[in-house]
């Protein structure tokens, strides 16, 4: 996925090495560049992993997303993961779906991350 945003000269919008502009203009062409990133990542994703990003708002949020998701698994990770899925919340306005949908794909990163979660420990949670 990086070389495909390198050679789409977007890398830099999931790098935070891009700012988001303040300016009419610069947030105008900062907006068409996130747009162009954030479809090149869900064009080069499963179904199953274009649901983790679909409702995230700008592609360095995708980008960080994924990269939890996929990164190397310790402790801080499943901490991480753990902590993100018990301190979600539903906002004003949201769909009960909508936040129990989020809900169950958070917990399924968490049951990734510790490999090992049974049943019951599911049912706790």
């Amino acid at each position: 996925m990086k070389l495909i945003l390198e050679r789409a000269n977007l890398k830099e919008l999931v790098d935070d090495s891009v700012c988001i502009p303040n300016t009419e203009n610069g947030l105008k062409q900062w907006n068409c560049r996130d747009l162009d990133a954030r479809m090149e990542i869900i064009m080069h994703l499963g179904d199953e992993q274009v649901d983790y990003v679909c409702n995230l708002e700008i592609a360095q949020e995708m980008w960080e997303y994924l990269r939890k998701l996929h990164q190397h698994f310790d402790g801080t990770t499943i901490i991480f993961s753990y902590r993100t899925m018990m301190n979600r919340e539903m906002h004003e306005g949201e769909q009960l779906d909508t936040f129990i949908n989020k809900w169950k794909k958070q917990l399924d990163v968490v049951v990734t991350t510790c490999n090992n979660i049974d049943e019951t420990s599911k049912c706790e949670i």
